[in-house]
């Protein structure tokens, strides 16, 4: 659980970020958390750990002057530290998502933290029990999903300050059981998981058969429209949560007119990587992705970029009672199958994974041809991650890219991105605005795992593909570049 300890006022929520003030200088502070908590260890960066039995509390305090105190209990037990502080000090503690007050009381009972103004409502659902039989424990997780009339009678479970349909966070608890214990209880994990549901949604409900980007997912107006309840809360829309960075990377995305953001793309990767250890002198915990190709969650340990043969399919429906503490990878196919999504092999994710990558050669054979007219019609062309920066377009009174943000990511969709270019030049002898820029290049897209082509783009638009383990080359099969 991560919240902070904030030094201020507040009476209500949600909370005014402008009301915090700096707790003073980060020695000072440190001094102060030390001499409540005898035994904590926090070096001169402000980051440090308290440890007791079972649980741990970690404190980071990353400027000179904080505004807060970033705080992590890894168990609701170590919620008894956090409130010896805020006795002492006259801190509060605040939920960063919101920001929210958090009632200390009612986070201890119900082991994760409650709004101050969710306290009382939480009570009372807590006193109504969602039963689910573990034999139907499949049935419920596949089910629930069918948008129908009956999905507004259904009741609600409000959990974090969100109100959450309870047949949905039902299927969701299910799925969570099926995890190993090491992975239980990893937040990002959960909402990847919450995250797939919700785009399996938008897909059987939209006519076309698209997937939500993060502005449709949480469009008020849109699920308003629809007459459904919003299915993930605003905080889910936050860039960072608990120790993760989360990115969604869309493919072929469309926007309802040409003034609006993207709403609806053909496919996407979902990705969690972690930006610290959960613990202090702990490695890096797994990184997630989900992908649109089979809406399987892929992983990989100490944060390194899950890839295409990281998942381990398992097409067979998750057996009820105590899951293997040794079949992680099983554990997370069992995921997608859960979800309802196995519907083909790893023949199927392949030639998808093919299909993207080739999609994204010809985006870039497009965004090159621009860029060659953009320099008088001449023989001069940028790597795709620049062509991506939206930062050296600015700078060149360019308002947008010519390729989205995905671009900037080597590995994306099972499949491995190189360009190699020839005969470095510039854009000009009177301009640097753009840089490096080649004469020639190859732009390769390699397979992560076995069962699709290898493709490279050539500088005249000329897309070709082998199967053998290296770069294509004219003399190889050519693809349609349209």
């Amino acid at each position: 659980m991560r919240c902070w300890l904030v030094g201020t006022t507040w009476t209500a929520a949600p909370a005014n970020p402008q009301d915090v003030q700096p707790l003073g200088a980060r020695a000072a502070v440190i001094a102060r958390i030390v001499e409540l908590l005898p035994g904590t260890t926090l070096d001169a960066d402000g980051r440090g750990v308290f440890q007791r039995g079972a649980y741990t509390v970690t404190f980071t305090l990353d400027d000179p002057e904080p505004a807060h105190v970033e705080v992590d209990v890894d168990r609701a037990e170590g919620l008894a530290v956090v409130a010896r502080v805020v006795e002492k000090t006259g801190w509060q503690i605040v939920d960063p998502l919101g920001p929210m007050l958090v009632d200390l009381p009612a986070s201890r009972a119900a082991g994760r933290l409650v709004h101050t103004a969710n306290a009382a409502k939480a009570a009372r659902n807590r006193r109504a029990p969602v039963f689910a039989c573990a034999g139907v424990a499949a049935v419920a997780a596949l089910g629930w999903f069918v948008w129908s009339a009956a999905t507004a009678g259904d009741s609600v479970i409000s959990e974090d300050g969100f109100d959450w349909s309870a047949r949905r966070l039902t299927a969701r608890r299910q799925i969570v059981a099926q995890l190993v214990p090491d992975l239980r209880d990893n937040p990002a994990l959960v909402r990847v998981i919450d995250f797939a549901l919700a785009e399996q949604a938008y897909h059987d409900l939209v006519p076309r058969h698209r997937f939500a980007t993060p502005v449709r997912m949480w469009e008020g107006a849109f699920w308003q429209r629809q007459g459904i309840p919003s299915i993930l809360p605003t905080s889910y829309g936050t860039d960072t949560f608990d120790g993760y960075r989360f990115a969604f990377h869309g493919n072929l995305c469309e926007s309802p007119d040409e003034n609006d953001a993207p709403k609806e793309c053909e496919s996407f990767v979902y990705v969690a990587t972690p930006v610290r250890p959960r613990q202090l002198g702990h490695g890096l915990p797994p990184s997630f992705a989900l992908y649109s190709a089979d809406m399987r969650i892929r992983y990989h340990e100490h944060g390194e970029v899950p890839e295409a043969d990281d998942d381990a399919i398992d097409t067979q429906a998750p057996t009820t009672g105590t899951p293997s503490t040794s079949a992680s990878r099983s554990a997370l196919s069992r995921i997608a199958d859960v979800i309802g999504q196995v519907t083909g092999t790893s023949a199927d994710a392949a030639r998808a994974h093919e299909a993207t990558a080739l999609r994204d050669l010809r985006d870039v054979a497009r965004a090159e041809k621009l860029c060659r007219e953009m320099m008088g019609d001449r023989s001069k062309y940028l790597p795709p991650e620049q062509l991506a920066d939206s930062g050296m377009f600015a700078r060149a009174h360019i308002p947008e890219p010519f390729l989205p943000s995905r671009f900037l990511h080597a590995q994306r969709d099972g499949y491995e991105f190189e360009f190699i270019g020839e005969r470095l030049t510039t854009e000009s002898i009177y301009s640097s605005n753009f840089h490096p820029v080649y004469e020639r290049f190859v732009y390769v897209a390699r397979p992560l795992a076995a069962g699709s082509r290898t493709m490279a783009l050539y500088q005249d638009g000329r897309i070709f593909a082998t199967t053998d383990p290296r770069t294509p080359t004219p003399d190889d099969e050519a693809l349609d570049a349209e």
